[in-house]
């Protein structure tokens, strides 16, 4: 009785990290004893052969399982890798406001979003076109004078970012 070791199936694979789709290539590194390859790339896509040619899309964000499985068809024994292609999101920038009055304490309110898997990190404020800042998630701001003013809220993940501007009434008391 002969026994043939099993494969050990692994690979490499590479892409940008980039916001709601990416490309990317495989390359195998299993060892062993095999002669057969199935991918399976999460997206809809598969190939048969050693190492897959070419890149394969990402169309939207998520998290695609990518799998190889190779097998050593002399004694049908196989192994299978699988790794993740993860495909981030794009936050969605969105606040709310209360107190919008002259001289008085103007409370803004995050109500942005992101994914579980990657948060917002960072908040940049711009009240009025540059007259005042803040990179706190939820400030307390006074404005000095009645009228509009654009507030633009700019939020970041450690992938993707998003802003979204909105004009605030002053109201003078």
């Amino acid at each position: 009785l002969t026994f043939l070791p099993g494969p050990k199936a692994n690979f490499a694979a590479t892409y940008d990290t980039t916001c709601n789709e990416t490309d990317a290539t495989f390359l195998n590194s299993t060892t062993g004893t095999n002669d057969s390859w199935n991918w399976i790339f999460g997206n809809g896509q598969s190939f048969s052969g050693e190492n897959p040619t070419g890149s394969y899309h990402y169309g939207s964000s998520g998290n695609y399982p990518a799998m190889l499985i190779s097998t050593n068809t002399a004694n049908g024994c196989s192994d299978t890798s699988t790794q993740y292609i993860f495909v981030p999101s794009f936050p969605k920038a969105s606040f709310t406001c209360t107190n919008v009055c002259l001289g008085k304490d103007a409370l803004f309110f995050d109500a942005s979003t992101a994914d579980a898997i990657t948060p917002i990190l960072t908040w940049n404020w711009d009240f009025n076109g540059g007259e005042q800042m803040s990179t706190i998630s939820s400030p307390t701001i006074v404005f000095n004078s009645p009228g509009q003013k654009q507030v633009v809220l700019d939020v970041s993940t450690h992938y993707c970012s998003d802003d979204t501007l909105i004009t605030v009434v002053v109201e003078d008391i």
